[in-house]
């Protein structure tokens, strides 16, 4: 037999395309209540929409004694959407929610395929590969977040500490010592410079 054929992605008109970004604002605001009457009128009209479906489930599994139905929704709205990075994001933040890691991270790179800078899931990548000591990839992941964001100056840190974490504290040094000469007009008290500062003198340090 044939391989099966994956669904063909639904695309919103316009108006449910507003909604939809709606959606995402009142879930990432908490507004459950809102949220679940958004998704409502998405799927009145694109009831077979995968993102819709999963955001839907997201949202549920939040809310008092929806969990149940709500992981079923994420599962059906993948189903639907197997080419979305959205769709596979809420997968793993489900699977998350659940403590599973190892599972969550790989529905987090399933997300990135389709999506490869997308900072949201590489931030949670990139939590999860600390969680599981998974520094090599850590350290990949940081490097893009590096890329994507080379002014945030937590990007430096973040990819500095994954090195250390793998062990490399000659490269730890040189991400550190690489931002530090990017700066300037620093202010007298800026608390968050005294500490990478610090941070940096006892890279030093270990390295002797």
């Amino acid at each position: 037999m044939p391989p099966k054929a994956l669904p063909k992605p639904v695309v919103l008109a316009s108006k449910e395309q507003s909604l939809f970004k709606e959606l995402l604002s009142l879930y990432e605001t908490r507004q459950y209540k809102k949220a679940i009457k958004t998704a409502d009128t998405i799927l009145k009209k694109a009831p077979t929409h995968g993102e819709t479906i999963c955001m839907k489930g997201l949202v549920l599994t939040n809310m008092h004694g929806k969990r149940d139905e709500g992981v079923e929704l994420v599962r059906k709205g993948l189903a639907l959407g197997l080419e979305s990075h959205i769709c596979w994001h809420v997968y793993g933040l489900v699977l998350k929610q659940e403590k599973n890691y190892a599972q969550a991270l790989g529905a987090y790179s399933r997300a990135l395929k389709y999506d490869v800078d997308n900072m949201n899931i590489l931030r949670d990548a990139a939590q999860l590969q600390m969680q599981l000591r998974q520094f090599d990839q850590l350290v990949q992941t940081r490097h893009t977040l590096l890329t994507l964001r080379p002014t945030m100056r937590q990007s430096w840190v973040a990819l500095a500490v994954a090195y250390q974490m793998s062990g490399d504290l000659e490269k730890a040094d040189k991400v550190l010592t690489s931002y530090k000469s990017m700066l300037k007009n620093v202010p007298d008290y800026d608390y968050e410079h005294s500490e990478l500062l610090l941070y940096h003198l006892r890279i030093m340090e270990n390295l002797g």
